[in-house]
């Protein structure tokens, strides 16, 4: 029951539902990822997959559109069920909070050090990332990164996102 609870947690916080899971899914599941051959499932808008001796669980990219919605200054909101996300109240200007994707994810590794930023594509292309058109102003997931801090020069203090997982 433990593994059924924990396995359900982690579907509902990477996932971004709000839905109750079904224990039905939850036990098949479950008896699907105990298999030697089980590579990987989708369930309540997450993608798990075992790799390595390791659980991997992120945000199914492809299934439902990940949401857009503009921030100005001083503003607070919960992005795709997954993210606090805020822009401060000072020099900042409004901006736009969506996924990062996998173009401009390839694009931000060519332009941090591509060892240092080791996070599977498809899971990067689901953060929420701060934009100005089509200005990428900041992730701050990266913000700690001193490539980062370089790159985006001071304008990673303006912006936050905090996992509520």
């Amino acid at each position: 029951e433990l593994k059924l609870r924990l396995l359900a947690r982690l579907l509902r916080a990477f996932g971004g539902q709000d839905q109750a899971l079904r224990m039905a899914q939850l036990e098949q599941l479950l008896a699907r990822m105990s298999e030697p051959d089980f590579e990987g499932a989708t369930l309540a808008g997450a993608a798990i997959a075992y790799r390595r001796h390791q659980i991997h669980v992120q945000r199914e990219a492809g299934r439902s559109p990940l949401p857009t919605m503009q921030l100005g200054p001083g503003m607070v909101a919960i992005w795709d069920r997954r993210f606090r996300v805020a822009i401060a109240r000072e020099g900042a200007e409004p901006v736009s909070v969506r996924a990062l994707g996998g173009e401009a994810y390839a694009k931000l590794r060519r332009k941090l050090n591509e060892k240092t930023v080791q996070l599977p594509a498809s899971a990067a292309a689901t953060l929420p990332a701060f934009w100005r058109g089509t200005e990428l102003m900041c992730v701050p997931l990266f913000a700690e990164l001193p490539e980062a801090k370089a790159l985006w020069r001071g304008s990673a203090e303006l912006y936050s996102a905090e996992f509520l997982g």
